[in-house]
């Protein structure tokens, strides 16, 4: 199939080379010989059609689109607040979800399971590996809460509970705006660690008991 006529394209014309997409989802991203960046292959699973939408939500410019009429990938983009991205919306409109818990297996090799400070010490211990992240100490007795910030000292707090088993726990995600970009982060750092299966929930799934879904957006 011709790039043209694939679902996920790239507007060669629009093309600044910033290197975005590659960075996110290099095994969907690749260069063509002219310096301008397209798709090498199409996403299949949950996981990377969140990375391919989140390169739809970070690029720069709007160069990459959805030409497709995918109902459920169209609803997923709905719900991810992307839906401008499509070039054939139908009758979905923008109705983005916020799912601000995430329930994880997390048990590293130790004879007794971690607690919910241990993890969130985990996680705090990531953020400070990676650049550009301010990170409040964790001082007792809030060491469950990490404190980040990556603008100037407007900190976001992200807190970790123990779950209703051994090795689980639930991640709670500040509210708005600044929760879903801390998702990303815990995202990014939960598949680094390899946590067990993730299910991330809106407030009201998780009130209400729901099943969440694999993907954060």
């Amino acid at each position: 199939m011709a790039e043209a006529d694939e679902p996920f394209h790239v507007d060669p014309t629009c093309c600044t080379a910033c290197g975005v997409p590659e960075s996110i989802a290099p095994d969907l991203f690749g260069w063509t010989e002219q310096g301008g960046c397209r798709i090498v292959r199409q996403p299949v699973s949950d996981d990377e059609l969140g990375r391919m939408f989140e390169v739809l939500e970070c690029q720069e410019f709007d160069c990459i689109t959805y030409r497709g009429r995918d109902a459920a990938i169209l609803r997923r983009m709905a719900e991810a607040g992307l839906i401008y991205h499509a070039e054939h919306p139908g009758d979905f409109r923008s109705r983005r979800m916020m799912r601000d818990r995430v329930s994880f297996a997390w048990a590293p090799r130790r004879a007794r399971a971690p607690s919910a400070g241990e993890v969130a010490g985990a996680f705090r211990a990531y953020l400070r590996s990676e650049k550009g992240y301010l990170v409040w100490p964790g001082i007792p007795p809030l060491t469950r809460t990490v404190r980040l910030s990556w603008f100037g000292w407007r900190f976001h707090a992200v807190s970790f509970e123990a779950g209703s088993e051994a090795g689980t726990f639930v991640a709670i995600l500040p509210p708005g705006e600044p929760g879903h970009a801390v998702g990303r982060m815990v995202e990014a750092w939960l598949h680094k660690c390899d946590a067990g299966p993730v299910r991330w929930y809106t407030a009201s799934e998780w009130a209400e008991g729901g099943a969440g879904t694999a993907y954060r957006m």
